[in-house]
């Protein structure tokens, strides 16, 4: 009977064993594959198609580009095989399917790149190459689906069998590279190509209008007769977001992100955008709350006058609406490559927030194949890792690549906001107040002395259609 029991128990343990093995052979054939079979000879090159700003062809050439000359940020966009792709969105069904077990349990940026990311060995020889080429490998990205190097003109040229020129497009000075780029053929299967080499900037998507003074000793707003301003008093009563701040819900405990490319000062505009914030939440009764900012590589200090109202509006507002989150802000230099793009990596692959806030815009053909590609990309990999990315849809609709302020027709063909386009984000805005008719109906004419608030209620919306320069428009 002792045999007998020893040997039930060594069987057992026999047992154990085999599922272990089976177990861990079953593991290691889920691990990703590497993809990069062949020596890598820059001699040996594929073309990657689309990878020229269309711009290009419809511009003045200035000439070539110094070789020394900085270009600053740049991300080279990694391919993982198809399939992985297609298990990254069954996971991502099943994150959001009550039902399933894997139900709302989100990965970190790690665990993301282990699972849907390029093999470790084949990333570490694409920046093995990069670094032959001259070039600086600043980060391998968590998710094994980008990789964030720097360089000039030169090496640039040199790395991807292309000339970097200047160009104007009507009148807007901007550089490019004037051909398609080239990699190794060897790599062809783990690399996209790179994600923009032009400088081309992505469109803040607002319309400043006339600046406004608030008068502290009668509360009230001074500004051009018969507009009205909204403030957070006012987006709560039309939105009904004033339930959940009765019920304690106001952000407290979250981090909402905030994608940037200028800093919050400009000096020869006369901006001090944490002092503009701390007025704003003084003015509008909210409690004192500074945002952080976090300047990520080299200070992109001010890009331009749009871009830092831009960051200070979205700021602001992210902490208006929820005035008890922290507000962080990601600032990253735009170059060669755009601070956008480098700004909104940081944050998904840093796993920064829960919330993100993206509002700038490009229309697909200017973005490209791989810009196209990255963000859906990028978006996917927050959505698996639970973070919702807010894009401003952009008030231009299916006429993304023309002036939303211009004033005239639509002349660049049928485009949307790419950075708004995928499956992964949610695309936000393009609609204004149906208040003009019947004003009366949906504001007071005397505000809340404290918080201001002059709205009444919800108010219909409709498809934004200010097609003048008028700047008192409420476009949202």
């Amino acid at each position: 009977m002792v045999i007998s029991n020893r040997l039930k128990q060594f069987g057992s343990v026999l047992s154990l064993i085999a599922f272990l093995v089976a177990a861990h052979a079953a593991q290691a054939q889920t691990q990703v594959q590497s993809r990069i079979l062949s020596p890598i000879r820059n001699e040996e090159r594929i073309t990657v198609a689309g990878s020229t700003s269309p711009l290009v062809k419809a511009s003045v050439d200035n000439g070539r580009m110094p070789g020394g000359q900085n270009l600053g940020r740049m991300l080279l966009m990694l391919a993982p095989a198809p399939e992985l792709d297609q298990q990254a969105q069954q996971l991502l069904a099943a994150q959001h399917d009550a039902s399933s077990p894997s139900f709302h349990k989100w990965l970190t940026p790690a665990q993301y790149g282990e699972q849907f990311g390029v093999a470790d060995e084949d990333a570490t020889a694409v920046q093995n190459w990069l670094q032959t080429q001259g070039l600086t490998v600043l980060e391998i990205s968590q998710s094994r689906r980008f990789i964030v190097f720097s360089g000039n003109v030169a090496q640039v040229e040199q790395a991807f069998s292309t000339e970097m020129h200047n160009y104007s497009y009507n009148n807007n000075k901007f550089i490019a590279n004037s051909s398609d780029v080239q990699i190794p053929a060897a790599l062809g299967q783990v690399v996209r190509g790179v994600v923009r080499l032009n400088s081309e900037p992505h469109k803040p998507n607002l319309k400043i209008g006339q600046k406004i003074s608030v008068n502290k000793k009668t509360g009230k707003i001074e500004g051009p007769y018969g507009l009205h301003f909204m403030g957070p008093a006012d987006f709560a009563t039309i939105y009904n977001v004033k339930p959940l701040y009765a019920a304690g819900i106001d952000g407290t405990g979250e981090t909402i992100a905030i994608v940037s490319r200028s800093s919050l000062a400009d000096p020869v505009y006369g901006i001090d955008g944490i002092q503009d914030i701390r007025d704003f939440r003084d003015v509008m009764a909210l409690p004192a709350n500074d945002p952080q900012m976090i300047v990520n590589g080299d200070d992109p200090q001010v890009q331009s006058y749009d871009d830092t109202i831009e960051a200070l509006l979205d700021i602001t507002w992210a902490g208006a609406v929820a005035p008890g989150a922290h507000i962080v802000a990601v600032a990253s230099q735009s170059n060669f490559a755009d601070g956008v793009d480098i700004s909104a990596a940081y944050i998904v692959d840093h796993n920064l927030a829960p919330i993100m806030s993206t509002s700038f815009g490009g229309c697909e053909p200017t973005l490209g194949t791989v810009g196209t590609a990255f963000y859906n990309s990028l978006w996917q990999q927050a959505a698996a890792q639970g973070i919702t990315a807010f894009v401003s849809a952009g008030d231009n609709g299916g006429a993304s690549c023309d002036s939303q302020s211009s004033g005239q027709p639509a002349s660049q063909g049928l485009a949307v906001n790419g950075l708004a386009s995928t499956p992964y984000n949610v695309a936000v805005g393009g609609t204004q107040f149906d208040d003009v008719a019947n004003n009366d109906e949906y504001w007071t004419v005397n505000a809340d002395p404290v918080t201001l608030q002059s709205a009444l209620s919800y108010i219909p919306e409709i498809v934004w259609n200010e097609s003048s320069n008028d700047p008192f428009n409420t476009s949202l």
